[in-house]
């Protein structure tokens, strides 16, 4: 090792208790600027000083000059559910005075990438403390801050938990370069990276769909609405897929609801909530069943989908009443299920489910 690596390396060392004290400073302030921001870190973040053998090992690899060119003494991860949150996070730290941004060795990926390109986004952050202020100096009476905060740097990862998750796979397979991986495992590390890319997009998705769906199922004044065709528009279309919503069947809907004393729109978000927490997976179960039965090929969830469920629901919530009219309800609901062409199938599995005993037995 060079004798100005020595010099450099022995410099770390000998101030290690200063760089924990700047950073568990530091990771505290981040704690409290994720609070302040609104967004909750997925896990309890992880700091570490780097061990003097590692330490050593890449002063021996690699030469400096100066102390402030070494970055990842000190480092810090903070992870998070959703890219948002992390971009967020990522980009209120690069504005805020109470830190020295290194630009020069902080990665923003998002700039990194056209948009045909693969590259998995995360963040890189290399920050110092703008000054070292009085509660760090009163917190830890026995170290000296007199010199310059900018030696004591701190890298922040800032990751999603998927982004954690696939730094830790790719980095066990190519810890140097991609170019020495093989064509064919390349490929397939690139279309693994793809996948766990879109997985992120799509957990990103989910919350704000289950936000927007979330704030009209908080509010009261919403559900203790009379069900009518704009209102059960409105709520049918957050709860299933717009291919599959009839506009034309919601009279014929609202006028099953009724019969069945369901009125408004939170009584029908209870009655389905009811059915699927006490009896959805047994009613898969049983058409599971049938469908072998019957050798009906057809996909499950495309048998157990909406509208099916919603009317099953009012089955399942009401069974004395759909006796009352049972020929015409067998009828109605072989006519449902024409698009598979199993009308024995339905037959079997509608009877099964009126079964009034069998519904006051398991249910009632």
């Amino acid at each position: 090792m060079a004798r100005k690596n020595v010099q450099i390396a022995d410099w770390f060392v000998e101030h290690e208790e200063k760089f924990r004290a700047v950073l568990t400073y530091m990771v505290s302030l981040l704690q409290t600027k994720c609070s302040d921001l609104g967004i909750s870190p997925a896990v309890a973040p992880e700091f570490r000083i780097k061990e003097e053998y590692k330490l050593k090992s890449k002063f021996a690899r690699k030469k400096y000059s100066k102390i402030k060119e070494f970055t990842d003494y000190a480092g810090c991860r903070f992870l998070f559910k959703k890219q948002h949150d992390a971009n967020f996070f990522f980009d209120d730290l690069n504005s805020d005075p109470k830190f020295q941004v290194d630009k020069k060795n902080t990665i923003d990926k998002r700039l990194l990438y056209d948009p045909d390109q693969f590259g998995y986004i995360s963040h890189h952050a290399v920050v110092s403390l703008a000054v070292f202020p009085s509660e760090l100096k009163t917190e830890f009476p026995h170290i000296s801050f007199e010199d310059s905060p900018q030696n004591y740097k701190v890298e922040i990862q800032i990751r999603t938990l998927l982004q954690h998750v696939w730094a830790i796979i790719s980095r066990q397979l190519i810890y140097d370069k991609i170019e020495n991986v093989p064509f064919k495992l390349r490929k397939k590390f690139f279309r693994l990276e793809a996948m766990f890319e879109a997985i992120d997009d799509e957990i990103e998705q989910l919350f704000a769909d289950y936000y927007q769906s979330s704030t009209i199922f908080d509010d009261t004044i919403f559900l203790r609405q009379n069900i009518n065709l704009n209102n059960l528009k409105k709520y049918l279309e957050l709860q299933i897929d717009s291919n599959i919503l009839v506009i034309e069947k919601l009279p014929s809907w609202i006028l099953d609801l009724k019969a069945v004393g369901i009125n408004t729109i939170g009584a029908l978000h209870k009655l389905l909530n009811d059915f699927y927490n006490n009896f959805y997976f047994i009613y898969k179960g049983k058409i599971s069943e049938l469908m072998i039965t019957y050798k009906a090929n057809v996909s499950i969830d495309d048998f157990c989908g909406f509208p099916g469920w919603m009317i099953d629901a009012i089955i399942w919530h009401n069974p004395e009443n759909y006796m009352i009219n049972f020929n015409k309800n067998i009828e109605d609901g072989i006519k449902r299920s024409d698009q598979f062409g199993h009308p024995q199938l339905t037959e079997k599995y509608i009877r099964w489910l009126i079964d009034s005993n069998f519904s006051h037995q398991i249910f009632q």
